[in-house]
């Protein structure tokens, strides 16, 4: 009996969910695994690689708007596609304001934008008059302190001046998480792209050309104040996750 009703609870939200933002359009087997591979991707907050396939789905199908409300929120929390993202959600939230979760994006993307009042104001509507999940109160609630901090920030500001060193060491792949030695002659960085040790793969790691690229370990070295095309890290990288 329990099983039954739980069943019926899932179909009753999918029905919803689909009723709310949901126009889908019937897609072939290629767009299907592709659109798999998107929330896949989602679901493990790997939203670059979702937002690839979310907005090449969404330039494919315009009038399925619960892909382009993924690749909006995908947009979030990719810095160059944040005001993208925010054309589409004010878009979805003009059509409808009750689209499941919409104002709790928008409060995220408020701040991502540096729109602290806007994001504070709609945090403190969702707190005191939504029914949310724990997790989204704890959200909800640093987000409003990460706001604060960053109004206070704002209203003292350094002088600073950041410089992107070009390429070597940068490319058009992932790279992050970089730490210099202590000579400063080496950088130590995070790298996901098309050198990684296992090329693409899925989650079980089983090569995918649908697939995506895992961690590696690299290295690149100064010489005469130049920094040198880098390379992984000896003995330190598999095909899986290393860094």
């Amino acid at each position: 009996m329990r099983k039954n009703i739980l069943i019926l609870c899932i179909v009753i939200k999918a029905l919803s969910l689909s009723s709310q933002v949901n126009t889908q359009p019937s897609r072939s087997r290629e767009d299907q695994k592709l659109f798999e591979s998107g929330q896949a991707f989602y679901q493990e907050k790997l939203y670059g690689l979702a937002y690839e396939r979310f907005s090449a789905l969404s330039a494919k199908f315009p009038d399925d708007s619960y892909v382009k409300y993924l690749t909006g929120i995908c947009g979030i929390f990719i810095t160059d596609k944040r005001q993208a993202s925010k054309d589409i959600l004010d878009e979805i939230y003009a059509q409808n304001k009750k689209t499941p979760d919409i104002e709790f994006y928008l409060a995220i993307l408020h701040h991502k934008l540096g729109e602290y009042d806007e994001s504070i104001e709609l945090s403190n509507k969702l707190l005191t008059t939504s029914k949310l999940k724990n997790d989204q109160v704890v959200t909800l609630k640093r987000l409003i302190e990460n706001c604060n901090n960053a109004k206070d920030l704002v209203s003292k500001p350094l002088k600073v001046s950041i410089t992107n060193i070009g390429s070597p060491p940068n490319s058009r792949a992932a790279e992050y998480s970089a730490v210099i030695s202590s000579d400063d002659e080496k950088l130590f960085f995070t790298y996901r792209g098309e050198k990684s040790m296992g090329g693409l793969r899925d989650f079980n790691g089983k090569e995918d050309k649908s697939g995506f690229y895992y961690e590696d370990i690299f290295v690149t070295q100064k010489k005469d104040g130049v920094w040198q095309l880098p390379t992984p890290l000896e003995n330190a990288n598999t095909i899986t996750n290393d860094a």
